[in-house]
């Protein structure tokens, strides 16, 4: 197939005008000029995209689609009381709810212009969810385990999971990987055995880090609000942390968790040494600059982190501190929030978001070979955006990153396979998915209700 459009942006090389891209079943064998790929091509059908813009699919490096349902629940609260309510709430959902939530952020990611998801579930609701809507995906199942003597029962437990999803999982669009929640909810000898079993597996493996001031003060200093908010929300009023007198980088350092296979979300809260620490065992960055925003968190810095050559990607987080999984707004927002703390324009272009939520963040998850820019040898995962109510623009990337919205994707190709052409789904029933949904969400929303 000849997939022919207005304007192709391929990310690692200039945008070409009236070019095509060919694709032959889940790769991308060449792209040029229209005119002489269809010389190249005689017998490839011919899809026409008229005046849309094709670039490759987006990578949202961190979500959990699973709380979808949660949008606009819980608002104005910091992160402590945030995640306390966001628990308490979740304990009301069954099986089935999860599952349409997740199915509903599926959906809404496709909408958006994603194409690959790393996603941290405690379920397989996610790992459904991707599979059913033809999403490319990294599903990380969450641990959870303060008992440092229970650790190695834990994992194994994890594992059998882990182990039973992958076999479900198509290898061609799917990884499962493992996902030690935050240095607050695992122990130092969790974390040391999830390394040890994710070499040992080759799972890739996702955790959160360093994302609130409340985090630093409890891995640090021993106590503080999240504390207090932990021991309350379990009933545990024996449990006490020991003070480790460092950073959570550190502390993470310490405990032999850090490495190339890691994605960190967020990483607010770092100095250079934490940086230096980063760099030297390579660990990749899910930056979520809306989400961190959304809690009063903080804004991470990404120009250091560009600064000491980490692998930087972006993520939405989940739609209980999102209003949306658009990257085209977490780009916006991002860039936007970096110009405003850094008061610098340059170096802080559109074309640096653009690349963070393609080629950089197939870096960040080791999958640049296949995915995140068009190049002979890729794997077809691409979109296209109508942005033909905008006349003219001096700059392609920022008139992408400025203008688009959900609306202005219509076109999903992934692995080959197209699952939305002119704004329709093909092979996904969203009216059933936003029922579904629809029906957990009220209930959440009457327990809110009661509760107030």
């Amino acid at each position: 197939m000849l997939i022919s459009a207005r304007y192709v942006v391929p990310i690692t090389s200039p945008p070409l005008k009236n070019a095509s891209v060919a694709v032959e079943g889940r790769d991308i064998v060449a792209f040029g000029p229209t005119v002489k790929l269809k010389r190249s091509f005689p017998h490839h059908e011919v899809l026409d995209l008229g005046d849309l813009i094709l670039m490759p699919g987006l990578l949202n490096l961190h979500t959990h689609l699973d709380y979808t349902v949660f949008k606009d629940l819980i608002e104005g609260l910091a992160f402590t009381p945030w995640i306390m309510k966001l628990v308490r709430l979740g304990l009301r959902l069954k099986r089935e709810d999860w599952e349409a939530s997740a199915l509903l952020g599926a959906l809404r990611a496709i909408q958006s212009g994603t194409t690959t998801v790393v996603d941290s579930s405690r379920s397989d609701s996610s790992l459904k969810a991707i599979s059913h809507c033809g999403l490319r995906g990294i599903v990380c199942g969450e641990v959870f385990g303060l008992n440092g003597r229970r650790s190695s029962q834990t994992v194994q437990e994890a594992l059998a999971r882990l182990l039973g999803w992958r076999s479900r999982a198509n290898p061609d669009l799917i990884q499962v990987g493992i996902s030690p929640h935050a240095p607050y909810t695992v122990s130092g000898q969790l974390y040391q055995e999830v390394s040890r079993r994710a070499d040992e597996y080759d799972f890739p493996v996702a955790l959160h880090l360093t994302e609130s001031a409340d985090e630093y003060q409890l891995i640090r200093h021993g106590g503080g609000r999240l504390a207090r908010g932990l021991m309350a929300l379990a009933g545990w009023s024996c449990l006490s942390w020991q003070p480790s007198g460092v950073s959570p980088v550190k502390y993470l350092e310490q405990w032999g968790i850090l490495g190339k296979r890691v994605l960190a979300a967020h990483c607010i809260y770092v100095d250079d040494s934490d940086l230096e620490i980063l760099h030297k065992y390579d660990v990749a960055i899910a930056h979520c600059p809306r989400s961190n925003a959304q809690l009063g968190n903080g804004i991470a810095p990404l120009t250091e982190f560009h600064q000491r050559g980490l692998r930087v990607g972006l993520g939405t987080d989940s739609l209980a501190s999102n209003y949306s999984l658009d990257m085209f707004d977490e780009m916006r927002a991002g860039l936007l929030l970096q110009r405003g703390m850094t008061r610098q324009v340059e170096g802080l272009s559109a074309e640096t978001f653009l690349r963070m939520a393609t080629i950089e963040g197939a870096r960040a998850i080791s999958m640049e070979d296949k995915i995140g820019s068009i190049a002979r040898g890729k794997r077809a995962d691409l979109i296209g955006v109508d942005l033909s109510h905008i006349p003219s623009f001096s700059n392609l990337y920022a008139a992408l990153i400025f203008n688009t919205n959900p609306g202005n994707v219509v076109f999903s190709m992934i692995n080959g396979q197209i699952v939305m052409e002119k704004g329709q789904l093909k092979g996904i029933d969203g009216d059933e998915i936003v029922k579904r949904a629809d029906r957990a969400r009220r209930k959440l929303t009457k327990v809110r209700q009661d509760n107030e």
